[in-house]
């Protein structure tokens, strides 16, 4: 007996942390609406219980207990990847119901770091702790690992993860399986260029790995995996091609037996092929001879072929890659034949030089060709290394000499980039040292058995190619429905396409299986109905002495607020008394996106009677707030005017910034919340607004 109950506690505790529902915990179903998209398809802001914006991104959603939780990456602080350091921290919401959320604060508190994100969590069953995993290009190691007795903290720093697959730390998923209850994290393969993934199993205390692990090669780059399991199948999800912060790549997946595979998808594909007696290389990446280590001065040449098959930038080229002194690790020298405008679209070619560590380039030196490349010809291109020289030959013509000394020996091998779908044929391919010994030759009439050839790849099986907007975050695990089978809720990023991700919003929507367990493709529902039999439902926080209210539903972003450009929401006082509280919601922007920087005057809001044509009247309160005080995230700005109201009389919140960079924003909806007033827009500082009857700004009113 005694046996039985431990077994039951034991099955209770794992069920809670996967999401299964034991008897006596469910609360009463209910059907929730998340909502992605408003009437014109526009992404639409998700407040949470206090009227700010939710800022948690490319983390994960899981439920404990008879709550939901969402956890991620904080950008209201001003975050902005490949530009500040200004880490905002990883912060965690909670919600009932899925559609109200309310800030839970921070799990990991705001510090110096370029490249932070990803937060993903699990509950430990053996330790009965909640660990929380997240990426830290700084650490070593690149993760950093938290735990805590509660999911919303606080979450106490343990020591650098062990793994056994050495990793970059890219977007990575972590899951827990139900089945076993042993914990794994999914990450991408940057060792092979992130073409692929890595399955690593963890320690019974999901701490660090225990050394068990699986590669999956792919054809191109990949990141944010998601792992999840249904009906006997294990499915990663996936970012397929990678895009950081892109406003639209695609969700591919894959499935598998067991976590550690066999993983298969739309089929394998091998990056080198032996077509008609020659090499045809489709990405792949470096890949080298078999001989050559010791290699050190010789003349490497193929006869070469580049396919006019990549593109970049929405530019087509074609490009056919060889490198020499070429470490298995991927570091030595290269040459790009290519007719991709390096410099100047003027040129119709180019030889490019590259310097490659550990397969990636540290050095990029194009020179210019006196003749055009073109896709389909082919060209003698000879590679010839002696001492520091480095010179390239095409069709017998020196074309370029570099002197380097960074790499003494290495092999041969070819080169094309997959992500942008390179692709060359090679042939008739000679080594020879400078005595004429031939090191190595080849026609391609046989096998590969003279190279170590890239491994073959598996093709994920596409299910949207573009993320609804965004880039794939996660799949939630199950959550119990009502009378139906779990759902397991699907969310991207909808990436507002800057450095800064305080704007973005989120795709939610439950994945939909068809015959045999596969995925259907994901359909961009503007709102979809989830019947939860977990949870109850849920509302926003009571506001003391609320008078006006537009509410927090439909809204989008707009950021016009600068110099002469100024913004108006009329209101309609409900009762007489003192107007204690005026909330407009806000936000700042820098501009141009990428290059551009933050306002540089405060944002100020004033309260106004209005003229009988709809202009600003008396000023009866105003307010400045300090550019440092508005968030890049929408959120609150309380002015607090302590001024008598009329019931009846109609006033205005008027928003104005002097500043000469940047801007400020506001949400907005079109589809009238509020029908007592409405928004307008001035051009001239002012002097006169124009009207939106059918729009209005997110705002509240207190009234005494």
């Amino acid at each position: 007996m005694r046996r039985r109950f431990f077994a039951i506690i034991a099955a209770l505790t794992v069920a809670i942390a996967i999401g299964m529902v034991m008897p006596g915990l469910a609360s009463a179903a209910m059907t929730s609406t998340l909502v992605n998209l408003n009437g014109s398809g526009q992404q639409i802001v998700r407040f949470d219980t206090n009227g700010n914006a939710v800022d948690a991104h490319d983390g994960q959603l899981a439920r404990f207990g008879n709550s939901y939780y969402l956890y991620g990456t904080s950008y209201d602080c001003g975050y902005r990847w490949q530009i500040n350091s200004t880490f905002c921290g990883f912060k965690v919401y909670s919600s009932p119901d899925l559609v109200h959320w309310t800030d839970r604060g921070f799990v990991v508190q705001p510090y110096q770091c370029g490249d932070c994100f990803r937060p993903h969590i699990l509950y430990d069953p053996a330790t009965s702790k909640y660990v929380l995993w997240t990426n830290d290009a700084g650490a070593s190691g690149n993760f950093r690992v938290y735990t805590s007795d509660s999911p919303t903290g606080p979450f106490t720093q343990q020591g650098l993860p062990h793994l056994a697959y050495s990793d970059c730390g890219w977007d990575f998923g972590l899951y827990q399986d139900p089945v076993t209850g042993r914990g794994y994290m999914v990450d991408t393969d940057c060792p092979d260029g992130a073409h692929g993934l890595i399955v690593q199993e963890l320690n019974p205390d999901d701490l660090s790995a225990d050394g068990h692990y699986s590669v999956i090669h792919m054809p191109g780059p990949v990141e944010s995996p998601a792992m999840f399991y249904r009906k006997g199948t294990y499915y990663i999800t996936m970012s397929d091609p990678t895009c950081g912060y892109c406003s639209a790549t695609g969700t591919g997946y894959l499935t598998a037996p067991s976590p550690l595979g066999l993983w298969t998808g739309a089929g394998t594909q091998s990056p080198w092929t032996i077509q008609n007696g020659a090499l045809h290389v489709s990405g792949g990446e470096i890949a080298v001879s078999a001989a050559g280590a010791s290699w050190t001065d010789y003349t490497f040449a193929a006869d070469t072929t580049p396919l006019q098959t990549a593109t970049q930038n929405g530019i087509a080229y074609a490009q056919a890659g060889l490198v020499a002194r070429m470490s298995d690790a991927g570091s030595g020298y290269g040459f790009l034949l290519s007719s991709y405008p390096y410099t100047s679209p003027a040129k119709p070619g180019y030889i490019t030089f590259v310097k490659f560590q550990n397969g990636n380039p540290v050095s990029v030196q194009p020179a210019a060709l006196p003749f055009a490349v073109t896709g389909g010809t082919t060209y003698q291109v000879a590679i010839t290394v002696s001492g520091s020289t480095i010179t390239a030959a095409v069709n017998g013509t020196t074309v370029d000499t570099v002197t380097d000394t960074s790499y003494t020996a290495g092999k041969v091998g070819f080169r094309e980039f997959g992500a942008n779908n390179e692709q060359a044929v090679f042939d008739n391919v000679t080594v020879t040292a400078p005595d004429g010994t031939v090191l190595l030759a080849d026609d391609f009439s046989g096998d590969l058995s003279k190279w170590d050839a890239p491994p073959s790849s598996i093709q994920s099986r596409l299910i949207s190619k573009n993320s609804c907007g965004g880039q794939p975050s996660f799949v939630a695990p199950p959550i119990p429905q009502q009378g139906g089978s779990p759902i397991y809720l699907y969310g991207s990023d909808l990436w507002d396409g800057s450095p800064n991700e305080g704007l973005a919003n989120y795709f939610w929507a439950p994945l939909q299986f068809g015959a045999g367990g596969a995925i259907k493709p994901i359909t961009c529902s503007p709102s979809v109905n989830v019947d939860l039999a977990v949870g109850k439902p849920g509302q926003q926080a009571r506001v003391p002495g609320l008078d006006q209210t537009s509410g927090v539903e439909g809204f989008t972003t707009a950021c016009d607020i600068a110099g002469g450009t100024e913004r108006m929401q009329t209101f309609t006082a409900g009762r007489s008394g003192t107007l204690r509280e005026v909330r407009l919601t806000a936000f700042k922007e820098a501009t141009p996106a990428w290059t551009g920087q933050p306002p540089d005057a405060p944002l100020t809001l004033r309260l106004v009677t209005l003229t009988p044509q709809g202009g600003i009247g008396q000023v009866l309160a105003q307010q400045s707030f300090a550019a440092s005080a508005v968030g890049w995230s929408p959120r609150n700005q309380v002015m607090t005017p302590d001024v008598p109201v009329t019931q009846g009389t109609s006033y205005a919140v008027v928003a104005s910034s002097a500043t000469s960079q940047g801007c400020y924003g506001v949400a907005a909806s079109d589809a009238n919340p509020y029908a007592s007033g409405h928004a307008a827009t001035s051009s001239d500082g002012g002097q006169t607004f124009t009207a939106q009857p059918s729009t209005d700004l997110k705002f509240l009113t207190v009234v005494n």
